[in-house]
Formats: C-alpha cells, structure tokens, sequence
C-alpha cells in the first residue's frame, strides 16, 4: 500500500491558502455586517449577509469541484483544507467579539 503523502499534504495546503482567501471575504463582510447593523434592521441586515456568505462559500466549494480533474493534487484533500480554512475566520471573529464584550462588560461593572 503505496500513500502519496506528499500530493495529501499540498492538496490540504492548496485547499487552506485557497479556502483562507475566500473566508477573509467572509470575515470582512460579516465584521462590516456588525458594524453597520442597528436594531431596526438587524435581522435583515443578518440575514442577507448570511445568504451572501453562503453563496461565497458554495462558490469557492465549485470552482474546486469543477477543477477536480484539472488539479494535481487529490481533490478530496483541497477540500479538506478549504473547508478548515473557511471555518477558522469566522471562528475567530466569535472569539473576538465575545473577549471584547466581556472586557466591556468588566469597564462598565466597574
């Protein structure tokens, strides 16, 4: 049993550097999103962002699938990695906002 671990790995690098590209795009759409929305149209506001980041996502999805017989690496592995790599920045922005309201919350305790 011969594995090509060096066509798994630059697939899965591929698919990351792609995937990180496309989840920035993400990331900055849905930190605008915040920034601009208000109470009144919240909900609206979220919801097209929501249906614009899927479309990003479905997009990136594909272009890899309908490149899947043009690339030299496994197509499976690209997409292994394009997928970390879409969900590591929206996870981060989480992350962000929750530290930040709760180091508001401690300022306005205090």
């Amino acid at each position: 049993m011969n594995i090509d671990w060096q066509g798994i790995v630059f697939g899965l690098l591929v698919g990351f550097v792609y995937g990180i590209i496309f989840g920035i795009i993400n990331y900055k759409l849905l930190q605008n999103t915040l920034k601009k929305a208000d109470t009144q149209n919240f909900k609206r506001i979220f919801t097209r962002c929501y249906i614009i980041r899927a479309v990003i996502n479905l997009t990136a999805f594909f272009i890899v699938f309908f490149l899947r017989n043009h690339l030299p690496w496994r197509f499976e592995f690209v997409l292994l990695g394009l997928v970390v790599a879409l969900i590591l920045p929206t996870r981060f922005l989480i992350f962000n906002v929750n530290s930040h309201e709760k180091s508001n919350f401690k300022e306005d305790k205090e």
